[in-house]
């Protein structure tokens, strides 16, 4: 993940004392660092402006970063050299004429250079001194950096670090100068889409992903989940017979629901399914594929964690790091959509209150893309003017995907398969990701397939408390058994048959109320932490 803080840090120490010393062109240096990155990432269609986004950003990480030898520094210093397609890009966004008359004309970087009037001394690059009347302007860095602009990395192996610090500043010099003299019209182009964003916020986005897959609990082997894109349907709720008839339902991946309803210009949908059917795995994952193209703006919000206190707005402007002023201008454009996972999980006592929000967040946030997951049997159409989607279960050939992407054991997907084909019931139950993700570990480990569902739910949790017997000899199963068991019933008292967040002080007040535990005890309520991450999964 690029650095983006610590880069940062590292073009200020290496520039400012330039930007200090320039006695005409006053540079505002923390903010122009900002657009530079930013408009690095801005998303164009032109074919022309592609690469620079990644290879700019890893070069300055590899330099800046990461601890290789200084030959290797040298080779991706060559990268930063190419600085022509970073000024087109700045035209493109500020001056698509200009953009199109150097793209038509095949023009290189001096014509770059005088379109963004970089040059106003009239500097020949040529020139080997240059007369102090012509050295405002960063000019000397501007030759230095027009001449560097060919430089292939074979050519640098024998530079020492005084000279590829010396070349670098220049370099940096004149991105950021390029950057500054275009600054208010880059900032507006900005300003008006999801670029605001700071761009940790979508490698936090992605990074987290890979943490979350990372969650799900195997009993052998890696600890990671492969995603399989669920189908679904567009469902009836509470229609007349006639609409039932007339009706042309959607169906199809849910990424693919999404764009059709914003070309017809609707911005909200729901997805119900029942327990393990994927409805938070597929909101995880289109987060994180949103994130990764930069298209959207994706937010995800876990309803189960808010409280009275902690609104859905809340939630967004924190996770964006933004304030109200920002958050409305963001929100207001196409390119943002936010993830409401679990309305069957939010705490009874402010039901009421997050419905009236969302409501509210529709009438006053058309522009903004909803999507809303619950339990089938937990939604009662409170949103009747959005369209409801219902996940349905894996087909087969599903099933064999899934099966080849969480178990490279062949024997293990002959013998799922075998029993399906023999038995149509087990098509059905499969078909459900969570429950064939433990049929898959349970085959793994004892080599057999259980009877029926319930056996399955039953042997995959003995089957992690044989793990941890493994692991250590004094792991005590019935405690560890009977403290989740306990946890689970008084949970339900507390908060009702709901799955939303418990803190982990109300975990530590629910467990000790009834048993004084001394510190052994203690220990094993660490272990069942542990055990089923239940850090991961509460507020």
């Amino acid at each position: 993940m690029i650095n983006w803080k610590e880069i940062k840090q590292n073009i200020i120490s290496e520039t400012k004392d330039v930007f200090s010393n320039e006695t005409v062109v006053n540079v505002d240096l923390e903010k122009t660092i900002g657009i530079f990155f930013k408009i690095l990432s801005f998303e164009v269609p032109e074919s022309e402006l592609k690469g620079i986004e990644k290879r700019i950003p890893n070069a300055l990480h590899k330099v800046f970063i990461e601890n290789i030898e200084r030959i290797d520094k040298n080779s991706y210093f060559a990268e930063l050299t190419k600085i022509e397609q970073y000024l087109k890009k700045i035209i493109y966004l500020t001056n698509k004429n200009s953009y199109k008359q150097i793209i038509t004309a095949k023009s290189g970087l001096a014509k770059c250079i005088s379109s963004l009037n970089l040059n106003p001394n009239n500097i020949d690059y040529n020139w080997e001194t240059i007369p102090n009347y012509k050295k405002s302007y960063f000019s000397e860095h501007l030759i230095k950096t027009y001449n560097l602009r060919n430089t292939e990395s074979h050519n640098l192996k024998e530079w020492n670090n005084v000279k590829l610090f010396e070349n670098l500043q220049s370099v940096l010099v004149i991105y950021l100068y390029a950057t500054h003299s275009q600054l208010d019209k880059l900032i507006e182009v900005i300003d008006k889409s999801i670029y605001s964003i700071n761009n940790n916020y979508f490698e936090t986005l992605k990074s987290n992903f890979e943490k979350w897959k990372k969650r799900f609990v195997h009993i052998r082997g890696k600890e990671n989940f492969e995603e399989i894109q669920l189908y679904a349907i567009e469902t009836e709720w509470q229609e007349s017979s006639k609409n039932k008839l007339n009706k042309k339902h959607k169906e199809g991946k849910v990424i693919d629901l999404i764009g059709q309803l914003q070309q017809e210009r609707k911005n909200q949908m729901i997805v119900v399914g029942d327990a393990g059917i994927g409805k938070t795995t597929t909101m995880q994952y289109l987060t994180y594929n949103y994130a990764n193209n930069k298209k959207k703006l994706p937010i995800y919000i876990e309803l189960k964690l808010l409280t009275p206190n902690f609104t859905i707005i809340d939630s967004i402007i924190k996770k964006l790091g933004i304030n109200k002023t920002d958050f409305i201008k963001i929100i207001n454009t196409n390119e943002t959509i936010v993830f409401l996972d679990g309305l069957n999980e939010i705490l009874p006592t402010i039901k009421n209150q997050i419905y009236v929000e969302i409501e509210n967040i529709i009438i006053d946030y058309p522009q903004l893309f909803i999507l809303l997951s619950t339990r089938h049997q937990d939604y009662h159409n409170e949103f009747s003017s959005i369209p409801v989607f219902s996940l349905q279960k894996m087909e087969i050939a599903q099933i064999r995907d899934f099966i080849d992407k969480n178990s490279n054991d062949k024997n293990i997907k002959k013998q799922i398969i075998t029993s399906i084909e023999t038995n149509n019931n087990w098509l059905d139950i499969l078909g459900t990701p969570l429950i064939l993700f433990m049929l898959i570990n349970i085959v793994k480990r004892n080599k057999t397939i259980p009877d029926d569902e319930n056996k399955i739910i039953i042997q995959f949790i003995q089957n992690i408390y044989n793990r941890e017997k493994e692991k250590d000899f004094s792991f005590n199963t019935d405690f560890f058994h009977s403290t989740i068991c306990h946890l689970a019933f008084e949970s339900i008292e507390q908060i009702g048959n709901t799955n939303s967040g418990i803190s982990l002080t109300e975990i530590h007040s629910i467990v000790d109320k009834p048993v004084k535990l001394n510190h052994l005890s203690r220990m094993k309520v660490s272990r069942v932490k542990q055990v089923f991450k239940i850090d991961s999964f509460v507020g």
